[in-house]
């Protein structure tokens, strides 16, 4: 029987053979959910000054991004449409920040408004935060990630 033979078969199903349905349909799920997220890298979250500073502080933000060699993401890069408010750039970044494992504070995060209020939220959140790209790499090394990709998800 194939899973879209089981999914089918469940509004059909009483009592016992719903419930056998639906446990089989649990099986099947967890076989393909769970290898993607132990697999993926972890996503960490790059926070750090950008208004006042030259280039917005892109170079900066670029090279942390390659030494965290494909677990960064770098806000100059998300999806923001550039007639946005800075109201609406927070909540592009924080969005992306809720979707990440860790968050890595740059040089001169103490000055800046928005990684203040990026902090606060990995705080609220739960996310672990790092100062340094060693940091990250030793910790990830030392754990295996298992957390649930909700993000990749919705």
């Amino acid at each position: 029987m194939t899973l879209f033979d089981e999914i089918s078969g469940i509004a059909s199903c009483r009592g016992d053979l719903a419930d056998d349905a639906i446990s089989s349909l649990n099986r099947h799920l967890n076989d393909v959910v769970q290898p993607l997220y132990r697999q993926r890298k972890p996503r960490v979250y790059i926070s750090g000054p950008m208004t006042g500073i030259p280039d917005e502080n892109q170079p900066e933000f670029e090279r942390v991004e390659k030494l965290l060699d494909g677990m960064g993401v770098n806000p100059h890069k998300l999806d923001h449409n550039h007639w946005k408010t800075r109201e609406e750039y927070m909540r592009v970044d924080l969005k992306a920040l809720l979707c990440c494992d860790a968050m890595l504070l740059l040089d001169g995060w103490e000055r800046s408004h928005g990684a203040l209020v990026e902090l606060d939220t990995a705080i609220a959140a739960g996310i672990p935060v790092y100062r340094t790209v060693e940091e990250i790499k030793q910790k990830n090394t030392q754990t295996t990630y298992k957390k649930v990709d909700v993000c990749a998800i919705v």
